[in-house]
Formats: structure tokens, C-alpha cells, sequence
């Protein structure tokens, strides 16, 4: 998960909880959650895990959408690259179409929610 998808989860939970709310539903300091937000400091994959099931309801639709979004988009790319270093298969085919239809389609496009 990118720095700036992290950044975005804890900007939308504080929205919900308040800085120090959150801290603590976190286990991490108050402190730690306004660097999270300034971008001085980035949450670790365990805070990550805590902050993602904290969400609920909309809120948790929109940023799993947005975590699958940015998984296919960075795939997409990774196949777009490699496909020139190794055989075109009618499978390799089939996945970079598909990647590139989800990537066109997606419901909410990373690049609309990262400043």
C-alpha cells in the first residue's frame, strides 16, 4: 500500500474519530497520527491492519476499493513493462486485458484521491 494510500485511510478515520480518538484505537500516540497526517511519518503494515478495521460501512467500501484500485494499477503497469522482456502468451494476453478494462472501469480511480 502506497505512503499516500496510507495517509488517506488515516485521514478518513480521524474524520470519524478525532486525532486522539484514534491514537488510541491505534495504539500509537497522539503525536504519531499528526505525523501520519503532515506526511512526516508513515504508518507501519501492523498500524495499517488496526486502522483497516476500524472502517465501516461506506467509508470501508470506498478504501478497499481504493486498495484494489492502486493493486491493479500497479500490476497493469508491471505487465505493461515486462511484456517486452518475455514471451507474449495468450494468458499474459488475456490478464493485461483484463488489467487494462479494471483499470478504465475502476469505481474510484486512485489517481482522483491522492493530492
Amino acid at each position: 500500500m502506497s505512503k499516500r494510500l496510507r495517509r488517506i485511510i488515516i485521514e478518513e478515520l480521524v474524520n470519524t474519530y478525532s486525532g486522539k480518538g484514534l491514537a488510541e484505537l491505534l495504539g500509537v500516540s497522539p503525536a504519531a497520527v499528526s505525523k501520519y497526517l503532515s506526511g512526516v511519518m508513515h504508518p507501519s503494515d501492523k498500524t495499517m491492519i488496526r486502522a483497516l478495521s476500524l472502517l465501516k460501512g461506506e467509508q470501508k467500501r470506498k478504501i478497499y476499493q481504493m486498495i484494489v484500485d492502486e493493486l491493479a494499477n500497479g500490476l497493469y503497469k508491471s505487465v505493461r513493462e515486462f511484456h517486452r522482456y518475455i514471451e507474449w502468451s495468450p494468458s499474459l494476453s488475456r490478464t493485461y486485458n483484463a488489467l487494462e478494462v479494471l483499470r478504465k472501469t475502476s469505481v474510484i480511480p486512485i489517481k482522483r484521491h491522492i493530492p
